[in-house]
């Protein structure tokens, strides 16, 4: 039986043209506002294929600084959230690399969160002065009932974990959490 897998060379050629569709797509306006996204709100909105491209390339580590002053902690309790090496991204850092991938995905993950409570507020009413990363930062170390009484940021060190809390957020949007 002939394999059906596809060859280093064909996944390769594959992978650049997702990736110059995932450049050219991603979208920066509110459509209905003309008014720019959030990059957090870009990131929930963006396809499964732009983040995994995101995630493949590496995020810059500097988005840990930007990250960690729009939540309003120090970027060592960022880097503590997400259970990163201190080393690893100070030394990726200062060489002007990408950060690993899987450093880059619960990135990724953290900044969906903030813009899913971002559409929340929207969705929900008045959005004036309010900030979605700092709520969020105060919401992940505030102890949840509907996570038995954990703090959610003892979530946030695995991908399945950020999907359980979003999965929360949304509960507790539709009010089945209080």
């Amino acid at each position: 039986m002939p394999s059906t897998l596809a060859t280093k060379p064909q996944r390769d050629s594959m992978r650049k043209k997702v990736d110059a569709h995932v450049s050219k797509s991603m979208k920066c306006i509110d459509v209905s506002t003309k008014e720019p996204l959030s990059s957090a709100t870009q990131m929930y909105h963006a396809t499964s294929l732009e983040r995994i491209t995101m995630i493949r390339e590496g995020l810059p580590g500097d988005t840990l600084l930007i990250l960690s002053k729009n939540m309003g902690i120090s970027k060592e309790e960022l880097i503590s959230l997400l259970d990163f090496s201190r080393a690893t991204v100070n030394r990726r850092t200062k060489d002007n690399k990408p950060l690993p991938s899987t450093y880059s995905e619960r990135i990724i993950g953290l900044q969906k969160l903030i813009g899913q409570v971002e559409i929340m507020v929207v969705e929900s009413g008045d959005s004036t002065d309010f900030n979605a990363a700092r709520w969020l930062a105060d919401w992940l170390y505030r102890p949840t009932p509907a996570l038995n009484g954990l703090q959610p940021s003892y979530f946030m060190d695995t991908n399945e974990g950020i999907g359980m809390l979003s999965s929360t957020l949304a509960k507790m949007q539709s009010g089945a959490y209080a």
